[in-house]
């Protein structure tokens, strides 16, 4: 259980990065 919380947790980290990347690309 603690997989997958991990993997959707990195997931998310990613997704946060991207969206930040271009927030500030923009």
């Amino acid at each position: 259980m603690i997989t997958p919380y991990k993997y959707k947790n990195q997931e998310t980290n990613i997704f946060r990065e991207t969206v930040k990347k271009l927030y500030l690309h923009k």
